[in-house]
């Protein structure tokens, strides 16, 4: 393991399911938009030191609106997950980067985390549902830091 890879040596200390829905939605809709609609939240929570290691708290929420056409009757159908996570990483691995990379990372790593739980968790409530199994595709966590930065901006 690398001096400075912060990326390895990340544990989850706590994880949370928040929120979990799914429903189908029985009246005829024309949807003007694209047929999969994915909404992703995510909310910064504390980052502190303790025990040696950089903890970070992350919650996320993804949402699906979906049309499915494959049979003859179109369903259209909303599915949401909400998670929480805290991870930790060692302060021997950051090594000598900034606090606000550090930061990024951790945060980072936690969205990714979070987003494979609720990705999880939409398979395995549409597996057993009249649409079958679905997914979310994958997302870039340092994106969703970079869109939440410009919306704190905005904000101020």
């Amino acid at each position: 393991m690398s001096r400075n890879n912060v990326l390895s040596p990340v544990k989850i200390l706590d994880s949370k399911v928040l929120g979990v829905e799914f429903k189908t939605i029985n009246e005829e809709t024309e949807k003007s938009g694209p047929e999969d609609l994915l909404a992703t939240k995510y909310g910064r929570g504390r980052s502190f030191i303790e025990n040696e290691c950089l903890r970070c708290e992350v919650i996320l929420e993804a949402a699906l609106d979906r049309v499915r056409k494959k049979s003859n009757v179109p369903i259209h159908f909303v599915t949401s997950a909400k998670v929480g996570v805290t991870i930790a990483i060692p302060l021997e691995a950051i090594g000598d980067l900034s606090e606000a990379r550090c930061l990024e990372y951790a945060r980072a790593n936690g969205i990714s985390i979070a987003y494979g739980k609720i990705r999880s968790i939409i398979e395995s409530i549409t597996a057993e549902s009249l649409v079958g199994k679905q997914t979310i595709p994958p997302i870039d966590p340092y994106m969703l830091l970079e869109r939440d930065s410009a919306n704190e901006d905005q904000d101020s």
